[in-house]
């Protein structure tokens, strides 16, 4: 059947499925070929070749706090502070169609067409209303809690930050592909199989806000502390991945070359506390990507950030107090970043669209 999610105040209240940053291991389960691949792949069509309520979100009835973006002629400026709007969990906006060519607030910003090779969802789930919206609290749950031998390290060596691992994350998975006696099954038939990678990316330690955005290139825009990496929010179609494809517990699944990714916020990262939301990642221009909570503990909507999803305020940075731009999740559409503000670092190439 059906799973519901349970969500009270924040669809992304971030629940510790498990944490940790190095040398964690487990059980490799079945179906993992432990083959290694260099670099990371966009998100292909699935099964393709290789190739190289009302429960809503609430701002709290305390001010919002939020701060505009930095100054200056960047195209992504800020809102103003103060929103209140509240997110109806059972209604969140689709965000097909919501793909631009510069900075837009509440858009993806993706670098060339991408998508249009087919994957994805096969069909669209009941969790669709006929609004234009989608009930987030009732998509279907890819079954499984399986673990992996994640490895994960971060460390700043002079100007850098260097993060490396295999690309397996620290917290149990669904299991892939997708069963046909998995309720997820009847809505999308995920054929691939998760398979470690080889992660190592080099970051700015002390990232600056470039003089324009940027679009997001493949293959991937953060990386999580879980290890694992973040997408933008679109799926092979160029359509709302958060809307239409089915993920694990903890909001992921693989791509064809077994790339375990999110395109929205993992619930499966620690955010405890009530007040501003814990660094859990990294984009890949080196900005922090932060939970659901702003500057007073507000739950944040896109009305409190800029085109990119991101602001500044003082934040926590490697263990001191610094003002700085940084990235919010949010739990609508495109849910982490619409574009990049800082200088993003050189990835491997990718080899397809998206899934």
């Amino acid at each position: 059947m059906l799973r519901v999610l349970s969500l009270v105040l924040t669809t992304f209240a971030l629940v510790a499925c498990s944490t940790g940053t190095s040398g964690r291991s487990a059980a490799i389960p079945e179906g993992s070929s432990g083959a290694t691949a260099s670099g990371f792949p966009t998100e292909p069509a699935r099964g393709a070749p290789s190739a190289n309520a009302t429960v809503s979100v609430a701002a709290n009835a305390a001010s919002s706090g939020s701060t505009v973006a930095p100054s200056g002629a960047n195209g992504a400026t800020g809102p103003a502070a103060g929103s209140h709007r509240v997110i109806d969990l059972f209604h969140v906006p689709v965000g097909d169609g919501k793909i631009s060519t510069s900075a837009r607030a509440g858009y993806v910003w993706r670098c060339g067409s991408g998508g249009g090779a087919g994957g994805g969802a096969s069909s669209k789930g009941p969790w669709f209303n006929s609004d234009g919206t989608y009930n987030a609290t009732a998509k279907a749950i890819v079954d499984g809690d399986i673990s992996w031998p994640s490895s994960f390290t971060s460390s700043k060596s002079g100007a850098s930050r260097v993060l490396s691992g295999n690309a397996l994350p620290s917290h149990v998975t669904g299991r892939f592909p997708i069963q046909p006696t998995d309720d997820a099954y009847q809505y999308d038939r995920n054929p691939n199989s998760i398979a470690q990678q080889t992660l190592s990316v080099t970051l700015p330690a002390e990232p600056q806000v470039a003089s324009q955005p940027s679009c997001l290139a493949p293959p991937f825009v953060a990386v999580l502390t879980s290890g694992a990496v973040v997408f933008d929010a679109l799926d092979a179609m160029n359509r709302d991945a958060g809307a239409w494809e089915t993920q694990d517990k903890c909001a992921g699944h693989p791509e064809r070359t077994g790339q375990y990714h999110y395109h929205t916020l993992t619930q499966c990262i620690a955010d405890p506390g009530s007040g501003h939301s814990s660094l859990l990642g990294w984009a890949v221009d080196g900005f922090g990507l932060f939970g659901v909570r702003g500057e007073r503990g507000e739950t944040l909507t896109n009305d409190d950030l800029d085109a990119c999803h991101g602001h500044t305020h003082e934040i926590e940075w490697d263990g001191r107090r610094v003002t700085m731009y940084h990235y919010h999740a949010t739990s609508e559409y495109p849910y982490t970043l619409g574009c990049f503000r800082g200088t993003p670092a050189r990835l491997p190439s990718a080899g397809g669209p998206p899934r």
